[in-house]
């Protein structure tokens, strides 16, 4: 195992023992440190981020806080995976003390609605039709109606690190045991499921037009035949792949654990170019969230809290946060480390440092900085 995969697993390891930690003894409210979890609005007016002991919704005109939930922070109440919003206007976020929250996206208002799970919420959930598919860290897939009563629960082999992702026929779930499951969203049968893939899913599959891509800790990003599970193609990496690709016009872009960042043709797994990026501060190079692509640029960050815009047809790259105003300061970065993805609405990215005082900073894209949110004690 080279060395920044085994920094990151130790991480991952000291984060997830820690949270164990902060939901016993006595005490003032405990505050849960992973990082932050953003889901923006369909209408791209409100950023609903969960962190700590708080849901915050965030006006992204102005980098207002609307609103949080809990208004005060409550003992062994935690959240980070990112909200997710349903069909039916509720605004669903698991937390770490294993309770699933609906809060109303509006007022912020918030309520039990599901107790079943019986450890914690790491990652996001799915909204189909009706249904809420809500993944936990006891190894389970949860249905629950949008009243959060029990519909059925789908046991894997290991923990469930993300949200499952659908084709509005089928539910696609991904584990840390190697596989991969096609639901049945009404019965959670499985309608086939895929052998040993080699390595850990921790990150959700992308589905498209019959496909899904999926990056996995065996070093490999991965195509599958979503109506049978047969693998189409398998294209090595240099590190783990954490990040979430993503798909834009027949190409998929993503980083690994070893601070590279790939584009690769979708329909054969074929390299159109690859980036080893090396930050300009640290050694901390890991690429563990998403990228985004707007127009002829695709923006992500790393680990050591830099911000990379890069050419999309050949991967050179246009700038970085190191200089700006908005992110360094004698040539180190502002932003704490970066996790968590890089999101982009119109002329904006939107990005959720761990660590440092903004929660949400929001940039053009130049890099200049528009605003950001920290949470007021």
């Amino acid at each position: 195992m080279k060395k920044s995969r085994l920094i990151f697993t130790i991480f991952v390891i000291v984060i997830l023992s820690s949270l164990l930690a902060s939901c016993v003894g006595a005490g003032a409210a405990t505050t849960v440190q992973i990082w932050p979890g953003l889901t923006i609005s369909a209408d791209g007016q409100v950023g609903y981020v969960a962190y700590g002991n708080h849901v915050y919704a965030v006006d992204l005109k102005s980098g207002v806080e609307k609103w949080r939930y809990p208004t005060a922070p409550v003992k062994n109440l935690g959240f980070s995976a990112p909200p997710m919003l349903t069909n039916d206007g509720q605004l669903i976020a698991g937390a770490y003390n294993k309770i699933l929250y609906s809060i109303d996206p509006s007022t912020g208002q918030g309520k039990e609605i599901n107790q079943e799970a019986t450890n914690r919420y790491y990652g996001g959930a799915l909204a189909l039709g009706q249904n809420i598919y809500a993944p936990n860290i006891d190894n389970n897939l949860y249905a629950v109606d949008n009243t959060g009563k029990s519909i059925w629960k789908f046991p894997t082999e290991d923990m469930l690190w993300s949200a499952p992702v659908t084709d509005g026929k089928v539910v696609y779930l991904a584990g840390m045991d190697h596989k991969i499951y096609a639901l049945d969203p009404d019965t959670g049968k499985v309608i086939w499921q895929t052998d040993d893939l080699g390595g850990s899913m921790p990150s959700s599959p992308v589905y498209s037009d019959g496909k899904l891509y999926v990056g996995t800790f065996n070093n490999e990003i991965l195509a599958l035949d979503s109506s049978n599970g047969k693998v189409l193609w398998r294209e090595p990496t240099s590190g783990w792949v954490y990040a979430r690709p993503v798909l834009d016009n027949g190409v998929l872009y993503f980083g690994d654990l070893e601070g590279k960042f790939y584009a690769l043709d979708a329909a054969t797994g074929k390299s159109k170019w690859a980036n080893p990026i090396q930050p300009d501060t640290s050694s901390l190079r890991e690429i563990s969230g998403a990228a985004a692509v707007v127009g002829e640029t695709v923006y992500f960050n790393n680990e050591a809290g830099v911000i990379y815009a890069l050419n999309k047809a050949d991967g050179t790259q246009l700038w970085n946060s190191i200089g700006k105003d908005c992110c360094s300061k004698d040539g180190k970065t502002t932003l704490g480390k970066l996790y968590a993805p890089v999101q982009a609405i119109g002329d904006t990215l939107y990005v959720t440092p761990m660590g440092v005082g903004p929660l949400v900073v929001a940039l053009d894209l130049n890099g200049a900085q528009k605003w950001s949110f920290t949470p007021a004690k």
